[in-house]
């Protein structure tokens, strides 16, 4: 029995989560080799212009409304995504704003004691928005927490900022029932649990963080008209690259740039 995805004939295993295996007697493939998992994904092989497929124009058209609606660069780690965010928000065009966090320890916490406020600042956990945050008009983010569930500002909703001011965020949601809405976001204190740190962070900060790339798991629930599936590594799971490459509408929105740092035996699947 052969499956649908995309439009397109596949065989069970990809869709169900096992792992095609090469036919025996052959070796692992080098890294580079497009194996072909889908038909119709372009392969990018210089990230710029991987960037560009997604993003097109980006410095002149970013603040254009509708532009950022439903395009997203998805991978597989919160480092990676970081420094996507950060390297295309460098080249466009509008005054910067930059929001520093107020970073405190759990009053009470002995544990905590003596430590300097500078090394709070450099601790930035998952799901907490950074010390550093540095945004402009038109530029996408993601939103860290619930907020206001009835009136669509959930964690992982994406958002568009149409206005920055010292307290607030003025920003609009972008996909979703609350499409258009247009709601205030101020700073809000986030706290640490179950971490590596023997004590509690309390970070006040508005809970956002740039949106042009976010994680494969983020991404969950979501369509978008066009993404770029950035793979520095291998994914974790079959799963998660089903996530990845469902999140468009149609095979054509969606390219794929991959930077193995070696190729696994027997995972044909996952070198592109």
């Amino acid at each position: 029995m052969r499956n649908t995805f995309f439009g397109l004939e596949t065989e069970p295993s990809v869709l169900e989560g096992e792992v095609p295996l090469l036919p025996h007697g052959n070796a692992a493939p080098s890294v580079g080799i497009e194996i072909g998992l889908f038909p119709g994904i372009a392969r990018r092989a210089n990230l710029d212009g991987f960037i560009s497929s997604v993003f097109p124009d980006l410095p002149n058209k970013y603040a254009e409304e509708g532009y950022m609606d439903g395009r997203a660069i998805l991978t597989t780690k919160n480092v990676v995504v970081n420094q996507i965010n950060t390297d295309i928000a460098a080249g466009m065009h509008g005054d910067e704003h930059v929001f520093f966090s107020v970073d405190t320890v759990e009053a009470g916490d002995d544990r905590a004691y003596g430590i300097p406020t500078k090394f709070l600042n450099t601790i930035t956990l998952p799901g907490m928005p950074p010390h550093w945050l540095a945004l402009k008009v038109g530029v996408p983010v993601i939103l860290l927490r619930n907020l206001d569930t009835s009136s669509g500002l959930c964690n992982g909703t994406r958002l568009i900022v149409r206005r920055l001011a010292r307290r607030l965020i003025i920003v609009e949601i972008v996909g979703g029932s609350h499409t258009g809405t247009v709601l205030n976001i101020p700073r809000v204190t986030t706290s640490s649990t179950g971490n590596c740190w023997p004590f509690t962070l309390l970070k006040r900060q508005f809970p956002v963080q740039l949106a042009f790339a976010m994680t494969i798991n983020k991404a969950q629930g979501q369509t978008m008209g066009t993404v770029s599936i950035y793979l520095p590594e291998h994914v974790f799971t079959h799963g998660q690259l089903y996530v990845a490459l469902s999140r468009a509408t149609t095979v054509g929105n969606v390219s794929m740039h991959c930077r193995m740092r070696k190729a696994r035996p027997m995972l044909s699947t996952l070198s592109c």
